[in-house]
């Protein structure tokens, strides 16, 4: 089977989307079939060399910003079109920060309104570079935003496009008025031009499903995986009661949750906390911040920066315990899929997911979403001696690297689109 995937790049960021959707494409590959990842908006920034094909840019996230002014279009064709080349696009969006998406309303909605909206641009540059390859028999879409990919998809090729639902609903439901329900009408119609819709979870599914308002055999769970596969267990950590929590610093992501919980325990023997990410919104940053020295003694609760992918992969090996406090439906948990994959006892809040990783994964700590008392008790759970030991900890992480394999997502990919495992 030939595939093409198209990815939504993240600009300056390590992105959990794109890095599923390369992890998904290798073990596609690694079953006999060919994939052709498109990113479109940016080049995807990706923590380790792959081994993947990468076509060009489908679109820039430029040209995207751009395309409904009257002046881009008086600029000529080969101009417009160098608007996409990766160097403009890196350089752009090298100091990006939050995505605001109260102010992004107007381009999200005219993403969504496809080849007959003021984005059209976008999707004509698109169909440039879709005629240039070619003709596959599946088209796979990141998520329900793309999704007027479809009709780019339909003119050029004629094939079936299946479009991922991982996360957008929280993006789509802090748009401001009138633009929330404009783009979820539109994701509604285009949704229903794809032959298959791809949540991660049952409870995901169950979600969309009532959301959509389409047949449930339109559905088809492809569950979160790990990127990679080749992480081990640290048997013995160095210190059992040291917590690591990594991701984007953001109120959605809930650190202050976790150092809130941090400055009841941080003063007690043995405690100590690491939180480490890119700051997504600079007001919340420097509230983290005064918190964490407020927390507990000197050096207990540190709040550091983005990590490169070895510390990052180093603090979440040899962490005690693994923590993910976010406040919204996580629908890939990757960062939580990690931290298990070194065997370290994860405390995630019981939404989204990871009720069902927990189903599968002993060391899987569920709190009620959104209580910093909650999620102390977790911790508290989680550093039990009976948690830690080494041969549970080796234990948990082969189970996770066989529960959450890259090859099980992609034969789930793989009978939702109704193909073998191989050819």
């Amino acid at each position: 089977m030939r595939i093409v995937h198209l990815a939504a790049g993240a600009g300056p960021m390590y992105c959990g989307a794109c890095k599923r959707d390369v992890a998904l494409a290798r073990a596609l590959r690694d079953l006999g079939h060919e994939v052709l990842v498109v990113p479109l908006y940016t080049p995807l920034r990706l923590e380790d060399p792959q081994d993947v094909p990468i076509g060009p840019l489908g679109f820039g996230g430029i040209r995207a910003l751009l395309a409904g002014s009257r002046a881009f279009r008086l600029l000529p064709r080969r101009l417009r079109r160098a608007l996409d080349h990766p160097f403009l696009v890196r350089l752009a969006t090298s100091r990006a920060k939050a995505v605001d998406a109260s102010r992004l309303g107007a381009l999200t909605v005219g993403v969504l309104q496809g080849l007959g909206g003021p984005q059209s641009e976008c999707w004509e540059a698109l169909e440039e570079v879709f005629r240039g390859l070619p003709k596959p028999d599946w088209v796979t879409i990141t998520n329900s935003m793309l999704s007027a990919a479809a009709e780019v998809v339909e003119r050029v090729w004629g094939v079936p496009c299946a479009a991922y639902l991982q996360g957008e609903e929280t993006f789509l439901d802090s748009l401001g008025d009138p633009y929330r329900e404009q783009a979820w009408g539109l994701v509604r119609g285009l949704a229903a031009r794809c032959e298959r819709l791809l949540p991660t979870s049952r409870s995901g599914a169950a979600w969309w499903r009532a959301r959509l308002g389409l047949e449930e055999d339109r559905f088809a769970v492809v569950p979160p995986c790990l990127a990679d596969a080749a992480s081990v267990a640290v048997a013995k950590p160095p210190e059992e009661r040291r917590v690591a929590c990594v991701g984007v610093l953001a109120p959605a992501k809930g650190q202050d949750l976790l150092v809130a919980a941090a400055a009841n325990l941080a003063p007690s023997g043995g405690w100590s906390f690491v939180i480490a990410g890119r700051t997504m919104d600079a007001a919340y940053g420097r509230r983290l911040l005064s918190a964490a020295r407020a927390a507990g003694p000197r050096g207990k609760v540190r709040v550091l920066g983005e990590l490169d992918p070895w510390s990052k992969r180093w603090l979440q090996a040899t962490a005690g315990i693994g923590c993910v406090p976010s406040r919204i439906p996580e629908a890939r948990g990757l960062v939580a899929l990690e931290f298990l994959s070194y065997g370290v006892p994860t405390v995630v809040p019981d939404t989204g997911v990871f009720p069902e990783v927990a189903e599968r994964v002993d060391g899987t700590v569920l709190f009620r979403s959104g209580s910093a008392e909650a999620l102390q008790t977790a911790l508290e759970s989680a550093a039990r001696p009976e948690m830690q030991e080494a041969t549970e900890r080796v234990r948990r992480a082969a189970r996770m690297r066989e529960e959450f394999s890259p090859e099980r997502a992609a034969e789930a990919l793989l009978k939702a689109l109704g193909s073998p495992a191989a050819t």
